[in-house]
């Protein structure tokens, strides 16, 4: 890093100059010196019309990963006015991130809308939905994110979105305490989805698992039995495998319990 504070500093005008402070940034991110990182971005700013809105929003998205949201949002803001659709997109809801990861769940609601009044057709529609339901969802607003993600139902047609939609909705329903809710949504994705393509059976099974965690406070021993039997069928290499059995074995003795005269 030695050699690109030199020249940072020697010929800070020039290109090998500011293209040092820049690869300073990211080389400091890379290994974890954050604060290295950070003053390198200071640096950077106190010239900012000298760097890309490329940069600017490569730096943000390293802030981002960094757990820096502040110094994100003052990175991805030097993008506005790029003429790249894309980048001003990316950086618009790099924004809505930032103000997320810092728990501004209504300035992060207000940049997603922001983004999607300027781009309507965006790319980032079913992420940017997705965010505003958890922003409503951690804010405590039960019906908004519920309607967030009613529009990810509506206008989805990826299976993989759609999953991701229904196990959202079953985590606000459970967070508001509605178990019954909660128990049908995971169900559901449980039940329709596709085990046979890899990219969804990992959250088919956390779906399972969490069937059969609710059901079990609910008392509904016939929906854990059924549970644990699709969880050994999809999974009987999982490693959650022995603690299922068992499960299953004390509800069936529920069952029959409740089923004796």
């Amino acid at each position: 890093s030695k050699v690109f504070d030199d020249l940072a500093v020697k010929y800070p005008n020039s290109a090998e100059g500011k293209n040092a402070l820049f690869s300073l940034a990211r080389s400091a991110f890379e290994i974890g010196q954050v604060d290295q990182a950070v003053a390198a971005f200071d640096k950077m700013m106190r010239q900012a019309d000298q760097y890309s809105p490329q940069e600017f929003l490569r730096i943000g998205q390293l802030m981002l990963d960094s757990e820096q949201p502040q110094e994100a949002i003052r990175a991805f803001e030097q993008v506005a006015d790029s003429e790249d659709r894309g980048l001003v997109e990316r950086a618009l809801f790099g924004v809505a991130q930032a103000h997320y990861a810092a728990g501004d769940y209504d300035q992060a609601i207000s940049a997603v809308n922001t983004m999607l009044a300027k781009f309507p057709r965006s790319a980032l529609f079913f992420e940017a939905k997705f965010l505003v339901g958890q922003a409503h969802r951690e804010a405590g607003r039960y019906q908004e994110a519920v309607d967030a993600l009613a529009d990810v139902f509506n206008y989805g047609r990826d299976q993989e979105q759609l999953d991701q939609a229904t196990f959202a909705l079953a985590e606000v329903q459970k967070l508001h305490g509605d178990l019954s809710g909660a128990l049908a949504s995971y169900q559901r994705l449980a039940l329709l989805s596709d085990p046979s393509k890899p990219e969804l059976r990992t959250r088919i099974g956390e779906s399972i698992l969490a069937s059969i965690e609710i059901a079990t406070e609910l008392e509904r021993w016939q929906d854990v039995v059924d549970a644990c039997d699709q969880y050994t069928k999809l999974f009987p290499l999982g490693d959650k495998v022995d603690e299922i059995t068992r499960t299953r074995r004390e509800a069936v003795l529920k069952v029959a319990a409740g089923s004796t005269p």
